[in-house]
């Protein structure tokens, strides 16, 4: 027989034949195995919002924060005990302060659902983000509570700026460099060139997209080429 890996067992003894018992015997490895599938899977996607490269929270209907994950609580230096003792809201992390109208749960003057803000957190660190949120009743059902998204725009603004700079260089790079550069497609025709391979060959006002490259090859190198 298969060895069984996880079973329930219940035994009952007889009344009616002292000495004697009844076992009954349930095989749940199945239900076992199944369950440890669901906890692992739970994990890691625990561990997905906790770790993921934007921030996660939660606040209740006065603006004390319920949840706030470990990316979060890093970017603002925000204590998670603090959060856990019900001693963080939202309007503590906001700089400047929204109007004096704007519900103690959000963070954005008006009735939005998304828009940039400056968070600041206890130690003075800042964040240039954009938030977006939904309002949602709580679990209990007498209150509301967030779900909010943040993203970190000072990092993203960083990288495409860091983008742009690579770019500029690599343009600079490809008109300026004194070797002559050919960009073809599949049929052999330039797409686009630099300066000095139009310098090589002496063509210099003219647009050469379009040209067949192995026109300016010379006609016995045109095999090899």
């Amino acid at each position: 027989l298969p060895a069984i890996q996880f079973v329930n067992y219940l035994a009952s003894p007889l009344q009616l034949l002292p000495g004697y018992v009844v076992w009954g015997v349930e095989d749940v490895t199945p239900r076992r195995q199944v369950e440890a599938l669901i906890r692992r899977e739970q994990e890691r996607f625990a561990d997905l919002v906790e770790r993921a490269p934007i921030g996660f929270y939660s606040v209740d209907e006065t603006g004390r924060f319920q949840f706030i994950n470990a990316t979060l609580s890093f970017w603002l230096g925000v204590p998670r005990a603090d959060v856990a003792a019900g001693r963080i809201y939202l309007q503590d992390l906001l700089a400047p302060p929204v109007a004096p109208d704007t519900p103690p749960y959000s963070p954005f003057a008006g009735e939005v659902t998304g828009g940039e803000v400056t968070l600041r957190g206890p130690d003075g660190k800042t964040l240039h983000a954009y938030v977006r949120q939904e309002v949602v009743p709580s679990d209990s059902g007498s209150g509301l509570r967030t779900r909010s998204v943040v993203h970190d725009l000072g990092r993203e603004r960083a990288l495409e700026a860091a983008l742009r700079s690579s770019e500029q260089r690599f343009q600079r790079f490809f008109a300026e460099a004194p070797i002559g550069i050919v960009l073809i497609d599949q049929g052999g025709r330039v797409q686009e060139c630099n300066a000095h391979f139009r310098t090589m060959v002496g063509v210099q006002s003219s647009d050469l997209v379009g040209f067949e490259f192995l026109g300016f090859i010379d006609e016995q190198d045109r095999p090899a080429v």
